[in-house]
């Protein structure tokens, strides 16, 4: 005969990303009797007997995504309802993919005569197939990998569950940005990013929720994409020189060739308007003008065709926004900012040292970048090409830009757990 009966409801609500704390606003317990009540039979019920079985229980139903699991408590050892109300909220504020994927868990215990049977029915604020396609990256080489295979393929978003337990979302924003700027010739457009962390408090592995917006649809962007890396193949391989300095000039001046500087556009902010214009196809002939970011985007793609170094710099020229490139030439390194080689001569912005570059209205983050004081000029590496400037280039026809904007920009000014 049953002794007695006894629910308890449990309800936890949690905020996205956030470790709540278990106090009285968010774990609610109300007592019961029911009387004449029969046990849930079903074949798919787990079995505990104690609180690390409760646990690894729920967080099975969470990961079958179920939306009413059964767990048979047999000779269970502790606190039946304290464990269930810290195992429930555990598994749905703690645990990386039980944060991820559930927005709240109820739990209600009955005791029988011999067992307690807890019927768990969560709430969930990603799918099955969400939670299914979450990916492992271990180490800070294995995140990199996987966010430049996504942006590359300009996929809507990524969950990355992680070890890596200092990351915040600051350094994912910039891993996304450095990821950028180092692949113009696999990456066109650079995504308007957010991220969510589960849990955003935990001390553990956690799960990167990342969301990659675009202007455009990704089909779209892989045709220009592709592109891109065909121009950049096609312009790079006809440089000439008898060295890295030399070939450096010729790609700058096959480069100048081909773009055309927009002065009006140059103010504006590339990540958050995805304008071509400061894109490497923006530079090598996509669209009718370019701004100095798309110039260095550009230039850094031809330099990498050819294994040469060369690296993307932001800053400032005259108070506005502004990037050119930092290269290295047998070990000493120099500015070059293609678009105003362009705009106001190539012995203005070719080979030049910090101080120049100073003097000129630069302004970047010294301590985050290489000195630049090589003895290399210009005119020494012109007069050693033979003949010297100026050929005539021309890059292959460009894909029609697309005249439909797929999605509204998004414009990100904080990112934070919501």
């Amino acid at each position: 005969m049953r002794r007695g009966i006894a629910v308890i409801l449990l309800l936890i609500f949690m905020l996205a990303g956030c470790n709540s704390s278990l106090d009285g606003e968010e774990l609610r317990i109300t007592r019961h009797t029911i009387q004449n009540s029969d046990p849930v039979l079903s074949e798919d019920a787990l079995e505990a007997s104690d609180y690390a079985e409760l646990r690894a229980a729920i967080l099975r139903h969470v990961s079958a995504h179920v939306t009413r699991g059964i767990i048979n408590l047999y000779g269970y050892a502790g606190d039946v309802e304290s464990d269930v109300l810290l195992a429930a909220a555990d598994a749905a504020q703690n645990d990386p993919v039980g944060a991820y994927t559930v927005t709240s868990i109820k739990c209600t215990v009955e005791q029988i005569v011999t067992y307690y049977q807890v019927i768990v029915t969560p709430e969930y604020r990603h799918t099955k197939a969400e939670t299914d396609a979450i990916v492992t990256a271990s180490t800070l080489r294995y995140l990199r990998s996987e966010l430049l295979d996504r942006m590359s393929h300009y996929d809507t978003g990524a969950a990355i569950l992680t070890p890596l337990t200092t990351l915040t979302e600051a350094d994912i924003l910039t891993y996304v940005q450095e990821i950028y700027y180092e692949n113009p010739l696999s990456i066109v457009m650079m995504p308007v990013t957010t991220v969510t962390i589960y849990p955003s408090g935990g001390r553990g592995s956690r799960v990167l929720d990342l969301s990659f917006n675009y202007r455009y649809d990704a089909s779209l962007l892989s045709v220009y994409g592709s592109w891109v890396s065909g121009a950049a193949r096609e312009i790079a391989e006809s440089a000439r020189g008898a060295s890295d300095a030399e070939i450096l000039l010729s790609l700058c001046e096959h480069l100048v060739d081909i773009a055309r500087y927009n002065t009006s556009a140059s103010i504006f902010s590339e990540y958050v308007s995805q304008d071509f214009s400061a894109t490497a196809y923006g530079a090598l002939g996509g669209t009718d003008t370019a701004i100095g970011e798309g110039y260095a985007m550009a230039y850094k793609a031809l330099c990498d065709v050819l294994a040469l170094d060369c690296h993307i710099v932001r800053g400032t020229l005259n108070g506005s926004s502004h990037a050119w490139t930092i290269v290295s030439i047998d070990g000493a390194h120099y500015h070059v900012d293609p678009a105003m080689c362009d705009v106001n001569g190539m012995s203005a912005a070719f080979l030049i040292g910090d101080r120049e570059m100073e003097r000129a209205g630069y302004s970047w983050d010294r301590a985050g970048y290489p000195v630049c004081d090589g003895d290399l000029t210009f005119r020494e590496v012109n007069a050693a090409l033979n003949p010297p400037y100026r050929l005539t280039t021309t890059a292959p026809p460009a894909p029609e830009l697309a005249a439909q904007v797929i999605a509204t920009p998004v414009i990100v000014t904080e990112v934070t757990n919501t």
